[in-house]
């Protein structure tokens, strides 16, 4: 059946004052009233990365080279590069914000760090990541379906990520991260010596 714009339904129809009352953006309508969303939102629909107003901070436990991230909170196990570390997202709920922090220089070693989905969710695809290729800094775009991010450290001082980087996950839609990361180069980061590599995977 074909569908009807807002003026036609009330054309000849005893319910008019009901669908004037409705909210109706793509009549026209306007919101005058207070409206809240899950996360904060861009006018495209991305949310606002970058803040980390009302988060706690943690340190959680590493144990058999794992860990598991908490939910609205900056997370900062320990991990240098000398041992792998897989750590593990909570779910993905509407709303829900989760910061993995390097509280230490990953200088000792080159074991890598692997940040996990939780179950069948997912990156929202798009989602950009700083990395070095060839000591220059670069982009790396998630694509539909990836589920992992992969930081591999060089055993060196010039390492992009070192202490106070993080990487920021948000939900806005469920089973969907969108992620961003902050650098804070290594002390002997110079021209012609920027390394690490951070990958999403699937």
């Amino acid at each position: 059946m074909a569908q009807k714009s807002l003026a036609n339904l009330k054309t000849g129809r005893d319910f008019t004052d009901v669908l004037e009352s409705m909210m109706n953006l793509t009549d026209g309508g306007a919101i005058t009233g207070a409206v809240s969303t899950a996360a904060t939102l861009t006018t495209d629909g991305r949310p606002v990365l970058g803040t980390m107003h009302g988060l706690s901070f943690g340190t959680p436990t590493v144990g058999s080279n794992a860990c598991t991230l908490v939910v609205d909170s900056v997370n900062a196990p320990v991990y240098t590069g000398g041992a792998a570390l897989a750590a593990l997202l909570p779910a993905a709920t509407a709303g829900a914000v989760c910061v993995f922090m390097f509280s230490q220089d990953p200088a000792g070693g080159t074991a890598a760090l692997t940040i996990n989905a939780a179950g069948s969710d997912v990156f929202e695809t798009g989602s950009t990541v700083m990395t070095t290729n060839s000591n220059l800094a670069l982009m790396d775009i998630s694509t539909a379906g990836e589920t992992a991010l992969v930081y591999t450290p060089t055993n060196n001082t010039v390492n992009l990520y070192s202490y106070g980087a993080t990487v920021e996950f948000i939900c806005v839609t469920a089973g969907k991260w969108f992620v961003s990361s902050t650098i804070s180069p290594d002390i002997g980061i110079t021209a012609g010596a920027a390394t690490g590599t951070m990958l999403f995977a699937a």
